[in-house]
């Protein structure tokens, strides 16, 4: 199913919800132009019904830049509003999606952006919608109940005892960032060569 076939859908059958994957995005075809195009000539309630999932578009355009990722969202939050899009990742063709997560957790859509094209700001809320609050209220699925609960065991105590799962660990990258920090240690690891 194309972008352009949910005005149809969404009037046919108003009780359902839509979800459109990747956010309708299509890279030969200019993104999600298409997708945005139909969502904004629905009339809002039926645009209440239509969900755009970000999946890889996300990590796609946040790869080209931060500031493309900032306007893909923001054209997405002023089309749909936060409480409208779904937080994916795609992860089994990108691995594991922490590095999305702390992308997604970072991005900010510059004032100039907002002013410019009307966008809403990316405010810690929407963030917490979008990254898992929407879906759990699509699927039906209460955020705070506890679920799946196992004893602690003597390495979930002994874990817990240390300050918890991330206690000491870093995300920080080590090893060289820049061309020039990679051609200093090439040249300081071939001179102990021996």
């Amino acid at each position: 199913m194309r972008t352009r076939d949910l005005p149809k859908v969404v009037r046919d059958w108003p009780r359902l919800k839509f979800c459109a994957y990747h956010a309708g995005y299509f890279p030969e075809e200019g993104g999600n132009s298409e997708f945005i195009r139909v969502a904004r000539s629905l009339p809002r309630k039926y645009r209440r019904n239509l969900y755009a999932e970000i999946g890889s578009s996300f990590a796609l355009t946040f790869l080209e830049s931060p500031a493309k990722a900032a306007f893909f969202i923001g054209r997405l939050l002023e089309t749909l509003d936060s409480r409208n899009i779904l937080w994916g990742t795609d992860c089994v063709w990108w691995g594991s999606p922490q590095w999305l997560i702390d992308a997604f957790e970072t991005l900010r859509i510059p004032a100039p952006m907002r002013e410019r094209y009307g966008f809403p700001p990316l405010a810690r809320k929407a963030k917490r919608r979008i990254l898992g609050l929407n879906a759990a209220r699509l699927y039906g699925v209460d955020p705070r109940a506890r679920r799946c609960a196992i004893a602690a065991d003597r390495i979930a105590l002994e874990r817990a005892a240390r300050g918890g799962f991330r206690a000491g660990r870093s995300l920080r990258a080590y090893g060289p960032r820049t061309r020039r920090e990679l051609l200093a240690l090439l040249r300081f690891g071939a001179g102990r060569a021996g």
